[in-house]
Parts: structure tokens; C-alpha cells; sequence
């Protein structure tokens, strides 16, 4: 949902400087290179968020892993106890 926002809102912030360019009192081609030059940073800015989101999305990743293999050595460490107190009862019976 977040990620969403952000393009939105980055989609919309862009719109606007366009609009704002085309009504600036400029020559076209400087409005044209403010546009392209405005372009290029809100594409360097999509990239940016882009790679810290991975990023992030990596990590919950990892940690994910990380809980899952705790739960999963929990589980056999229980099982082992079980099988043991199991074997002693019925050796003891």
C-alpha cells in the first residue's frame, strides 16, 4: 500500500511540474529541458526507492526465514524430547 502511495504521489507530483513548466513563461526548448531534466530525476528518484524497498523486502524476507527455522528447530527439539520421555516410560514399564 505504501509503495503504492509513493508512485502515486510522485506520478502526480510529476503531472504538476509538467503543467507548471508548460504555463512558465520560457522559451520551448528550455521549458523542454527542464521537463527532460525533471524526467531524469524523478526517474533517479523511482530507481532509489525502488532499490530501498528490495532492500527492505529482503530483510523481512531473511527474518521471515530466520523465525521459521527457530519454529522448525523448536518443533523437532520438542519431538525429540517426546520420542525420549516415550522410550523411558516404556522401558520403565
Amino acid at each position: 500500500m505504501n509503495g503504492n502511495l509513493l508512485v502515486c504521489f510522485v506520478g502526480g507530483l510529476g503531472i504538476g511540474m509538467v503543467i507548471g513548466m508548460l504555463v512558465a513563461p520560457q522559451s520551448g526548448r528550455d521549458t523542454r529541458d527542464a521537463i527532460r531534466e525533471k524526467a531524469a530525476e524523478g526517474r533517479d528518484r523511482m530507481i532509489h526507492e525502488a532499490e530501498e524497498f528490495r532492500d527492505q523486502a529482503a530483510a523481512w524476507l531473511e527474518r521471515g526465514k530466520e523465525a521459521v527455522q527457530r519454529q522448525k528447530e523448536g518443533i523437532v527439539a520438542g519431538f525429540e524430547e517426546g520420542k525420549k520421555a516415550y522410550q523411558s516410560v516404556a522401558m520403565a514399564g
